[in-house]
């Protein structure tokens, strides 16, 4: 290679190197953040446009048209700025109290949504139960294991995921127990009250020792079975084994069994896009969900941050981390805060 070329060759690796260490520094709040004057006047005028449609919406208590309008606002604003920060705590915040609205409202009509016929590729994916005696810091691997599924599904042209939110609502009106399995009357019921056609009940289970679970040993064994809503029959049932090498394409096995049994052969690239490899990062994420299902927020968003340390490209730590919200704040509140700005 021609030292001239060469020399551009370093140059533009650096530069690339710099600018991805910049991007990563400003997640994770590491760098200064981005002020709205270094934003295109045209830029700012659609963000406020839209933030101003959310808060309209909040006025009139249209939470889903507040959602709706802050997440154009948040696909149209950098994401280095605080009021974007904002925003998507907003939206988190805020389907929360949907999700208990809407949860509410199902079982006082339990009995005319049973009626309703759901769609197959509308699939519900119940709580993952994890299988062995690992202590309390790392149950939330079950969690992990769902967003990814619940991610890889999504890419699927048709299928529709519903809300993890929606799902947790649910199970929390109906008083099911997290202590224990979902059974498949549970599965069902809870499938029909959601309007999905196809719910996934899942269980991971890990060999190792409850001291050694993140060590590498022990082999672990991810199992889901599909259920039809309508006729509360089972579809099948998918099995992955191996050690904690093969984890990540395990998760990939049970995606592709579950599009299977769903008839969907179309498959994006993004089905098999591995999250992550890094164990470690895998395990902060773990501990991330477990932190914001429990409204430990400021905890969570330091997880989220500890798993993109260790591996900077975790897009799915990236969005719970940009999306996590600074503090629990009530329906009143966020309209007081974000109508005041």
């Amino acid at each position: 290679m021609p030292r001239q070329l060469a020399t551009l060759f370093f140059a533009f690796l650096l530069t690339g190197c710099a600018t991805h260490v910049d991007r990563l520094g400003s997640r994770l709040g590491l760098a200064p953040p981005l002020s709205v004057q270094q934003i295109a006047p045209d830029v700012q005028a659609e963000m406020q446009r839209r933030h101003d449609a959310a808060v309209a919406a909040l006025g009139r208590n249209d939470l889903e048209g507040a959602v709706a309008a802050w997440r154009a606002y948040a696909e149209a604003a950098p994401f280095q700025t605080p009021k974007t920060r904002d925003v998507r705590g907003y939206i988190t915040l805020l389907e929360r109290e949907i999700a208990r609205r809407y949860a509410r409202q199902a079982v006082t009509r339990e009995h005319e949504l049973a009626a309703q016929k759901g769609d197959r590729l509308h699939v519900a994916l119940m709580p993952f139960q994890l299988m062995n005696d690992a202590p309390g810091e790392v149950r939330p691997f079950n969690r992990a294991i769902m967003a990814m599924v619940a991610t890889d599904l999504s890419h699927a042209p048709g299928v529709k995921v519903l809300e993890r939110g929606r799902i947790d609502a649910l199970l929390s009106e109906i008083q099911f127990s997290q202590s224990g399995l979902v059974n498949t009357a549970t599965a069902v019921r809870s499938g029909r009250l959601l309007g999905a056609g196809t719910v996934v009940v899942g269980v991971v289970y890990n060999g190792a020792p409850p001291d050694r679970v993140y060590t590498g040993e022990g082999k672990y064994t991810i199992s889901t079975t599909l259920n039809d809503v309508q006729r509360g029959n089972l579809l099948g049932v998918q099995e992955a084994y191996g050690s904690q090498r093969d984890f990540m394409e395990m998760e990939k096995q049970i995606v592709h069994g579950i599009l299977d049994l769903l008839g969907v052969k179309d498959r994006p690239a993004a089905v098999d896009r591995v999250h992550t490899r890094n164990w470690d990062a895998y395990a902060q994420f773990t501990l991330g969900l477990k932190y914001l299902a429990e409204d430990r927020f400021e905890q969570a968003q330091e997880a989220f941050a500890q798993a993109l340390r260790f591996d900077p490209k975790f897009a799915l730590a990236e969005a719970y981390h940009l999306d996590t919200p600074a503090r629990a704040l009530s329906v009143e509140q966020i309209r007081a805060e974000a109508g005041g700005g």
